[in-house]
């Protein structure tokens, strides 16, 4: 007798009927083919509400029923259809005619007449899963193209929006101020022209017990957040939520949208999207500072620098000020005058128990910057890496461990 998981999927990303694709549809066509055969029980039911077909690693639900298999809990798998294990067609062919008969795992997709133990239509398995991969595409083309009509007028389409204001209950695709949340705003706008850091702007937030964006978003506003850019253990203000603010062109009541896209349809990965090529509209709400501010902020973060005290370059400025990040915690790498190098500042400030070193020379760094500037085509030869060559050119740096380094160019 086999053990069945009965598993279902549904997701609006991947363009489906609400009614016929609905989890409880899926679940009773499963459970009447379980009823009527002589050789399966359902052993457990796992659900992915709201997950994409394209991927695999991120749904919670499959990922509980894999682990099932492999404690032996589980014998076989049935799905309304192959469109319901997964949509993207090498990793579903992959888990259908490897990974599942290597685990001893019997596969049925009902409405597409599959079943591994008779060998049922697994040629038409193959067009299926191509066909479904195909749709994706479509369907992601379609989306992308409705969206992209609805940014360019200037019409909000994402799920929250921003900190310092919130979505107009009578046209959610608009912004209302936030009062409370906007005067913290405008503070971290004055405290920056009035020459604090963005260090240390965050430092006083924190001492004064101010909520955080996504705090404030969950406690006051009563909305289900959570910051997916957030780090484990990474708690109250920094460095990185400080720059993002006064660098939001939003609070001078222009809409911005398409800041970053993803590299394909098929992939959770995005690149940014530089700024003369985003959609901004301006008037769209009401400013929370003037445009003036804004771009007196702008020209301070363009010419504010720290000297990295690296031997005889005290002089010069350091090259990676505000864009070297932590792989691990997120926060900012900084100087070690001593070790002529970069470290974390959360394993710098509260050891290893927080965070780990992340150490790397700057000479290390420079020669991996150099490197990937020339493969991406951003200059052709680099005798030494400047501040403005990296400012221009640079988005971000994130230090993993060793020589593993993710740079992000604008």
């Amino acid at each position: 007798m086999y053990q069945m998981a009965a598993y279902c999927r549904v997701s609006k990303d991947d363009g489906e009927n609400k009614i016929s694709e609905s989890i409880e549809n899926q679940l009773k066509l499963i459970r009447e083919y379980i009823e009527k055969s002589d050789d399966m029980e359902l052993a457990d039911i796992y659900i992915d509400d709201g997950y994409s077909g394209l991927y695999f690693s991120n749904r919670p639900e499959f990922q509980r029923m894999m682990e099932d298999i492999y404690k032996g809990r589980i014998q076989g798998i049935i799905t309304k259809d192959i469109s319901r294990l997964g949509r993207e067609h090498i990793e579903t062919s992959n888990y259908m005619e490897r990974v599942f008969p290597a685990l001893k795992i019997r596969y049925i997709a009902i409405l597409d007449g599959v079943d591994s133990v008779s060998h049922q239509n697994e040629e038409l398995a193959q067009f299926k899963t191509l066909f479904n991969d195909m749709y994706s595409r479509d369907i992601s083309r379609k989306i992308k193209g409705a969206l992209t009509v609805q940014k360019k007028r200037g019409q909000f389409m994402s799920g929250f929006a921003p900190y310092g204001y919130m979505k107009n209950p009578d046209d959610k695709h608009r912004f209302l101020v936030d009062e409370e949340a906007a005067r913290v705003v405008r503070r971290i706008y004055s405290m920056y022209l009035a020459g604090y850091s963005k260090g240390g702007i965050a430092r006083m937030l924190n001492e004064e017990g101010v909520l955080t964006p996504s705090e404030y978003k969950r406690k006051v506003q009563g909305l289900k957040y959570a910051n997916a850019k957030q780090k484990p253990g990474a708690e109250g203000w920094a460095y990185p939520t400080i720059h993002v603010i006064l660098k939001n062109r939003v609070y001078t009541g222009a809409m911005v949208q398409h800041k970053s896209e993803k590299l394909s349809y098929k992939m959770e990965k995005y690149r940014y999207i530089p700024e003369e090529q985003q959609y901004i509209v301006e008037g769209m709400h009401e400013p929370i500072i003037s445009k003036d501010i804004f771009e007196q902020a702008q020209e301070i973060g363009k010419k504010r620098t720290r000297t990295p005290g690296f031997g005889g370059e005290v002089k010069k400025v350091n090259p990676y000020a505000g864009i070297l990040v932590c792989g691990d915690c997120g926060y900012n790498l900084q100087r070690v005058t001593g070790r002529d190098g970069y470290e974390c500042s959360t394993y710098h400030k509260k050891g290893n128990a927080f965070c780990r070193s992340h150490f790397m020379k700057k000479e290390t760094l420079d020669s991996i910057v150099k490197t990937e500037m020339e493969k991406e085509g951003k200059s052709e030869t680099i005798s030494e890496v400047t501040r403005e060559m990296v400012i221009e050119k640079i988005e971000k740096i994130t230090v993993y461990s060793g020589r593993n380094v993710e740079i992000v160019f604008k």
